[in-house]
C-alpha cells in the first residue's frame, strides 16, 4: 500500500466497507423485468488483500441473466480484481471478489 493510503486508513476506525443505491419505490414498480433497481458493494479490508460482495437486485427474478450479471460486474471491477463465485437467489445475484487493497 501506499504512504497516503496508509495514512487515511490508519486514521478509520474500520475494515469494512458498504456502498449502497437503489431506486425509488415508484421507478421500481414500473421497471422492466431485467432492471438492477439495487447495487451494493460490502468489502472487507486485509492488509493489501480487499475481500468484497457485489450484489444485484433485479426488478424481477424472470429478468436475471446470470452470465450478463457476471460480465456486468466483471466490467464494473477494476482490472486487477479477481472474480469468484457467481450466483443467484430468485431476484438477488451475488458475486464475490479479490482486489488488492491499493486498488479498491
Amino acid at each position: 500500500m501506499n504512504d497516503d493510503f496508509d495514512q487515511v486508513q490508519s486514521e478509520v476506525d474500520t475494515d469494512h466497507y458498504v456502498y449502497v443505491s437503489g431506486q425509488t419505490e415508484s421507478a421500481t414498480e414500473d421497471a422492466a423485468d431485467d432492471t438492477v433497481v439495487t447495487t451494493a458493494i460490502t468489502a472487507e479490508i486485509d492488509g493489501a488483500e480487499t475481500n468484497g460482495t457485489y450484489l444485484l437486485l433485479y426488478a424481477s427474478e424472470d429478468g436475471v441473466d446470470l452470465e450478463q450479471a457476471e460480465s456486468d460486474v466483471e466490467n464494473d471491477l477494476s482490472e486487477e480484481a479477481t472474480l469468484g463465485d457467481v450466483s443467484q437467489d430468485g431476484r438477488l445475484v451475488t458475486a464475490e471478489f479479490t482486489v488488492p487493497t491499493e486498488e479498491f
